[in-house]
């Protein structure tokens, strides 16, 4: 064996924030945060998650109607051209926000219910706050980004409370 394969991996240093609070840094590192108002980013970034939405929404057998509203109320055209050819659109910063925050939530699903117990969570109606009497899914399609981002936070927040 070489003598390289035998090394442990680097152990994270602390990183001090903010007075006395530490975060531990991470082995892995972006070279830059993409910025979904860069053309450049959104380019390269709107295929492969455009791509994961459909796949979601094939899924969480998301209606066309709910998909367009999720995707912030596009036409039932330019739909069409999205599914027809995904390598090929490059979303606007919204609809790329919102793919990224439906992804997350996604994955938050399945960690804490399982791919089918996660599918089965969004199609059942609840009184529950905040959907009053709507699924998730529906709900999130009504109230918009905003309501998509506020559940992404609070499963994420969930996952890292049970952790």
């Amino acid at each position: 064996m070489s003598k390289d394969r035998d090394k442990a991996p680097p152990v994270p240093a602390s990183v001090k924030v903010a007075g006395e609070f530490t975060y531990s840094t991470t082995l892995y590192s972006l070279q830059h945060l993409p910025n979904f108002s860069a053309y450049r980013d959104r380019k390269r970034l709107s295929s492969p998650n455009l791509l994961e939405f459909l796949k979601i929404a094939k899924r969480w057998k998301i209606s066309e109607k709910n998909a367009r509203l999720l995707l912030g109320g596009i036409s039932a055209g330019y739909y069409r051209k999205i599914t027809t050819h995904p390598e090929r659109r490059i979303l606007r910063q919204d609809q790329l926000t919102r793919v990224a925050f439906l992804i997350e939530i996604y994955g938050a699903l399945n960690t804490m219910l399982g791919q089918k117990g996660g599918a089965k969570w969004v199609r059942l109606a609840t009184q529950e706050w905040p959907f009053h009497g709507l699924s998730p899914l529906d709900y999130l399609a009504k109230e918009g980004i905003v309501a998509i981002h506020s559940l992404r936070n609070n499963l994420v927040g969930s996952m890292a409370r049970s952790s």
